[in-house]
């Protein structure tokens, strides 16, 4: 078994943000942000990655579910804030829109085509 570094360690170390990113607004999608609710949905969102870490045989599936469902999620948050202003979007804040559901679905593409056809991620993961 091979250790985990490389592009493995990136996705991992980089997604901490991105899915403390995620829990926050899911936490605001309907309450006021409670402390109580996004550590909740910050170690539902966590448990793919735990995963990974434990070499598990499915983890490359789980992490994969937890790209689109996160992206898919964040991207709803969005459009559901953007559907609830009562008031014109004004240029910066459809930008920052623009950019978070961009960002969700990149890193989604990426990191799917990079579990798909990795040997690396095939040989850990056997």
């Amino acid at each position: 078994m091979e250790t985990m570094n490389g592009c493995l360690l990136v996705y991992l170390v980089g997604s901490v943000p991105l899915l403390v990113f995620y829990a926050a607004g899911l936490s605001g999608w309907f309450f006021d942000y409670p402390m109580g609710l996004f550590i909740g949905i910050l170690l539902v969102l966590v448990v793919p990655l735990v995963l990974l870490v434990l070499k598990l045989p499915s983890a490359p599936k789980w992490n994969i579910g937890l790209l689109w469902i996160g992206a898919g999620l964040i991207s709803l948050r969005v459009l559901y804030g953007v559907l609830l202003m009562e008031r014109a979007i004004q240029r910066s804040e459809g930008l920052i829109f623009i950019t978070v559901v961009s960002v969700a679905l990149a890193w989604a593409i990426v990191w799917t085509w990079y579990f798909l056809v990795s040997e690396r991620v095939a040989r850990i993961f056997s």
